[in-house]
C-alpha cells in the first residue's frame, strides 16, 4: 500500500560533493566522468533509465570562458549531474534521490576514483514543507 498521501511524505534526498583533484586528472575524459555515474548508480542501488552522457556542451557557447565536461544520469529515482573544470581541477556533483541512499558510499565511491586533493560534501535538508 502507498503511503504518500502529500508531497511532504516524498523523500527528496540532495547531497552536493565538491572536490579539487590533482593536474594529472585534468583533463577529465569523458570515459572516467561515464564510469564514475554507472559506478555511482550501482553504488547507491539506482535504476538508471537515461545515460550516462558525458559531452563538453558549454564549450560550444563560449570556449574561453567554459573548460571541461558536464556530465549527466537519469535514475527512476532521480540523478546525478557532474561539471568538471579543467583549469581548476574542480569537479561539482549534485545527487538528487527520492530513495534513501548512503551518504558514506557515495563518498567512498568518489575518492576512490577521483583522488581529490580536498573535498567537501553537504547534505541538503528537504526545504519546501506544504
Amino acid at each position: 500500500m502507498n503511503n504518500i498521501k502529500t508531497f511532504n511524505d516524498v523523500l527528496r534526498k540532495r547531497l552536493i560533493i565538491e572536490m579539487i583533484t590533482s593536474p594529472e586528472m585534468a583533463p577529465y575524459s569523458k570515459g572516467i566522468i561515464e564510469n564514475y555515474l554507472k559506478a555511482l548508480s550501482r553504488t547507491l542501488h539506482m535504476t538508471i533509465i537515461m545515460g550516462p552522457k558525458v559531452h563538453s556542451w558549454a564549450k560550444k557557447y563560449d570556449k574561453n570562458k567554459y573548460d571541461g565536461v558536464e556530465g549527466i544520469i537519469m535514475w527512476a529515482e532521480s540523478g546525478a549531474q557532474l561539471y568538471a573544470w579543467d583549469k581548476f581541477n574542480a569537479i561539482t556533483i549534485d545527487i538528487y534521490t527520492c530513495k534513501y541512499f548512503s551518504i558514506n558510499q557515495a563518498i567512498k565511491l568518489t575518492k576512490k576514483i577521483f583522488h581529490p586533493k580536498k573535498i567537501v560534501w553537504k547534505e541538503i535538508d528537504q526545504i519546501l514543507i506544504v
